[in-house]
């Protein structure tokens, strides 16, 4: 059997192959070769049928099949062939060769024949490259083997594709093959159809070769190859890396083994990967795979449909290995997987660390292990993740058969999981600080599964810091046991008075003992209920006759705050209901309880609800200072009279802080105000004594509230519409001249639709949108002295009385009761005006404020609120003009800027308008 013959064999790779050669006219010629010579070729290159091996034409182009020069080949199909006296600087380069349909290429003895080369050097000290050479298949057959570039000297094979669409290779396929120094880089295999008997190979390099196998590739769409698929393969020194293998069509078949990349020899296996869209492999799935000395480090397989019969193994150290198995992944996505899944496998010597087993959908029947060593290597530090499909029959994080097991990792957040699921598993060595996550938010189905730290009992000295921590999940498993610590999460579940947090159902006792149970106890570890809070809540119990113990158990932080409808709460320690002071009762224990070690209250930043309406408060007071600090007169006529009767308008913007008592709690609202008014003289023109006016207006207003406490911050939008009366007795004559008294009526309804959200991370939300009755009234005295010609001093009192209904509501399912607001003010101030200039009088005025009530009080579900009030002092400093274009016209202005300091900060603007009928 010939060397090229041997190769063919299953296992078998060529180590050297050089065809029969004669001397013809001084230089040998290789057999079938006549066509290549230039002189001859127009003798001998006539079409014909039937040949032996056939070469390309100086098109660098070979075409065999039914039709074609050549149909049935008795030999070799050669695209290009380097010939020993060549220069060493020509490489064998951009050749195709077309194997089309009734094309048979035989193989002729055990020694000769049956093969397609795109590329070939036969010479051992033959250093020129083999690069962009194609063999291209349609159909036909081919007896042996297709080689888009073939090496058996030191120059790189680089860039050689084999396309197969259709037709039968009776054995192997290779992009790329060398068997000397040089590297096989860049070699494609696409087949989309048709039969391959042996194995394909993206790029192999021989047992006598010394160079890098990388970034080959094998693509298969279609077809059925009936034994194993590599991307990339050395059985020298040479390391294989960032080779790929893609599987995908529904009726694409592999019935041997896939590889990313594999090694035989010393070298290194990275960065291969396999992808699966689809089709079937019959046998295994490594995306890297070494048995010989090398690592096997960074391999990754992705399966995202189709069937694997066996196990997937992300990379893979066979039992002659001594490398390490490091950073290798699988990720599955979709399809199914019929037997097993490892991250990392390792039947050697060497280390099984950091590989990860990733489930986001799919099936797999077997189970999933993260890392495992089968020989004397340790575990450590591997990873499955569970967010969706289902695994059948079990999980391990991390095993070893003689080495140590650690800091291995099961994280279950999805999908279902059945079987046992053990986060560290050791034969013989420790088993210590392996993690189980059990997270519920997304949903995950465990109800036939059963939770291990390791599979050595919790007192055993060679395991420890083994823990499971629960989160977000509410449901059934079958059971838990053999963890140093269980660390409990409730932040955010909700408590059922007849329904643990987990129920598990396996008729065989919970041993919990001598573990440390951990409960988070931080400002947002809040647990809830909808109904009323009882003095215990079950967490984990077996429901079953067996039930649970927890003898020797230290918990620790003690207490986690359980909250009624968002609105009261209480604390709970954990306990085990067997403690001898606990107070669940008598019968077998069974269960780890929450049990109430406090009193109820009211959630603290509950009062966010009232706040809110305190800013609805003062912003209604604004709305009342703004209308009835504009004195109610009209323009003055051309003769100097003021009529009896006149409209006036006006609008105010304002910006305004109101610190509200204790808790760090404010309120701010900014708005705008508007008014439309009638004011009308009231007493008999002849009247010298005295003026009395009176005045009707509408008032309305719009603004965005925000508040703050030491627990809640919230924010909002507020309306309102409304009516008022002025009433104003000025004094004309006297010693009481310039004396005024005014009072002021008004009502409405006010509109506030808020939101609110407690700080302490729960996620609890207080929110209403309500509408109520608002009236006040009150009045002013004062006393105008004109101590100058050209200036005015207004010295006044006001007292001012809102009140604003309450209402009762549901928020989150609790009755909140909300109390009426009654505000009462009083303002003593003084204004200076200008009054020299009838068309531009300008003023300014300061005063002081006091807040005497204020109060918001309230209850939820019977408990009081804690109150919080508007009371306080402020100072006012305001800044004005009252002017009008011309002596003669009917218009008159009035602006005005408010600043406040205090209990009640910020700026109002406000501007009026009178116009004269």
């Amino acid at each position: 059997m010939s060397r090229i013959s041997r190769h063919a064999a299953a296992g078998e790779n060529p180590a050297s192959f050089k065809p029969p050669v004669e001397e013809t006219h001084g230089r040998k010629i290789v057999k079938g070769l006549f066509c290549a010579g230039v002189a001859l070729s127009a003798i001998l290159c006539a079409p014909h049928v039937s040949a032996a091996s056939v070469y390309a034409d100086q098109t660098k182009k070979i075409t065999v099949g039914t039709g074609e020069s050549y149909g049935t080949v008795n030999g070799d199909v050669y695209g290009g062939h380097g010939s020993e006296n060549a220069s060493e600087s020509d490489s064998v380069s951009g050749y195709t060769v077309e194997i089309k349909e009734g094309a048979v290429v035989e193989k002729v003895n055990p020694s000769y024949g049956g093969s397609v080369l795109g590329g070939f050097i036969g010479q051992s000290n033959d250093g020129r490259a083999i690069t962009e050479n194609t063999v291209e298949m349609t159909g036909g057959t081919v007896g042996r083997s297709i080689h888009g570039g073939y090496s058996l000297g030191n120059g790189v094979v680089r860039n050689n594709t084999v396309d197969i669409k259709g037709g039968q290779v009776t054995e192997t396929v290779h992009g790329g093959y060398s068997n000397g120094s040089g590297n096989v880089t860049e070699n494609k295999v696409f087949v989309s159809g048709g039969e391959v008997g042996k194995a394909v190979f993206g790029g192999l390099a021989d047992k006598n070769s010394t160079g890098v196998v990388q970034n080959n590739e094998v693509n298969i769409t279609g077809g059925t190859l009936s034994e194993d698929v590599r991307g990339g393969q050395s059985d020298g020194s040479g390391e294989v890396k960032e080779n790929t293998v893609t599987i995908s069509g529904e009726k694409t078949t592999v019935n041997g083994t896939v590889y990313g990349g594999y090694s035989k020899g010393s070298g290194a296996v990275s960065n291969n990967t396999v992808t699966m869209t689809g089709g079937k492999v019959e046998k295994e799935v490594r995306g890297g795979y070494s048995n010989g000395s090398g690592d096997v480090t960074e391999n990754e397989v992705f399966v995202k449909g189709g069937t694997v019969s066996k196990t997937i193994f992300g990379g893979f150290a066979g039992e002659k290995s001594n490398g390490e198995v490091k950073g290798n992944t699988v990720t599955i996505e979709g399809g199914t997987i019929s037997e097993k899944v490892r991250g990392g496998y390792s039947n050697g010597a060497g280390s099984v660390i950091g590989n990860e087993v990733t489930m986001t959908g799919g099936e797999v029947k077997g189970n999933v292990y993260g890392g495992y060593s089968n020989g004397s290597g340790n575990a450590e530090s591997n990873t499955v993740t569970i967010n969706g499909g289902s695994v059948l029959d079990g999980i391990r994080g991390g095993q070893s058969a003689g080495g140590a097991v650690t800091g291995n990792t099961i994280d279950l957040n999805g999908g279902q999981v059945a079987g046992k699921a053990y986060a560290g598993y050791g034969n013989n060595g420790t088993v210590t600080g392996n993690t189980i996550n059990l997270n519920g938010a997304n949903g995950i189905n465990i109800t036939k599964a059963w939770l291990y730290g390791s599979n050595l009992e919790t007192n055993n000295n060679n395991a420890s810091g083994n823990t499971l921590n629960i989160k977000n999940y509410t449901g059934s498993a079958q059971n838990i046991g053999k963890f140093q610590t269980i660390d409990l999460d409730l932040a955010g579940q909700t408590l059922s008075e007849n329904r643990a947090i987990i129920t598990l159902t396996e008729n065989k006792e919970t041993n919990l003992d001598n573990s440390t149970i951990h409960i988070h106890s931080s400002g947002n570890a809040i647990a809830k209920t909808n109904s009323d809070l009882i003095d215990r809540y079950e967490v984990i119990k077996n429901k079953t006759d067996a039930g649970l113990t927890a003898k020797n158990v230290k918990y620790e932080k003690g207490q986690i705050t359980v909250r009624q409808n968002g609105a009261l709460q209480a604390l709970y320690k954990v306990e085990w209901d067997g403690d001898k002071n606990s107070t669940s009762g008598e019968g077998t224990p069974n269960s780890i309880d929450l049990v109430k070690t406090g009193e109820i209250e009211v959630v603290p930043g509950t009062e966010t609800v009232n706040e809110s309406r305190l800013a609805l408060t003062d912003f209604l007071n604004a709305a009342g200072d703004f209308i009835l600090d504009r004195k109610l007169q009209c323009s003055i006529r051309e003769d100097g009279s003021i009529p009896e009767t006149c409209f006036y308008g006006a609008v105010s913007g304002g910006d305004l802080h109101h610190d509200l008592n204790g808790n760090k709690a404010w309120a701010h609202t900014t708005g705008t105000h508007w008014f439309l008014g009638i004011r009308s003289k009231l007493n008999e023109k002849q009247d010298t004594e005295k003026d009395l006016n009176g005045a009707l207006y509408v008032e309305a207003g719009w603004g965005n509230v925000d508040t703050h406490n030491r627990w809640a911050k919230g924010n909002g939008n507020i309306h309102y519409y409304g009516i008022g009366a002025i009433g104003e007795r000025k004094q004309k004559e006297g010693d009481w001249k310039g004396a005024y008294l005014q009072a002021h009526a008004r009502i409405g309804r006010a509109f506030s639709d808020y939101n609110s959200r407690l700080k302490d991370g729960s996620g609890e939300k207080l929110d209403y949108d309500k509408n109520s009755t608002y009236y006040g009234a009150g009045f002013e005295i004062g006393r105008e002295w004109q101590y100058h010609p050209d200036y005015m001093l207004d010295s006044y009192l006001k007292y001012r009385w809102l009140h604003l209904n309450g209402f009762n509501t549901e928020i989150n399912g609790a009755d909140h009761k909300l109390d009426d607001i009654d505000s009462h003010r009083t303002r003593l101030g003084t204004r200076l005006n200008y009054t020299a200039e009838k068309t531009g009088m300008p003023y300014i005025g300061i005063a002081w404020e006091h807040e005497f009530d204020g109060n918001a009080r309230g209850s939820v579900m019977g408990y009081s609120l804690k109150d919080t009030s508007l009371k306080g002092d402020s100072g006012v400093l305001e800044l004005g003009v009252k002017f009008v274009p011309s002596e003669k016209s009917r218009w008159n202005y009035d602006f005005t800027i408010e600043g406040y300091v205090g209990q009640r900060e910020g700026v109002m603007g406000n501007f009026v308008v009178n116009y004269l009928f």
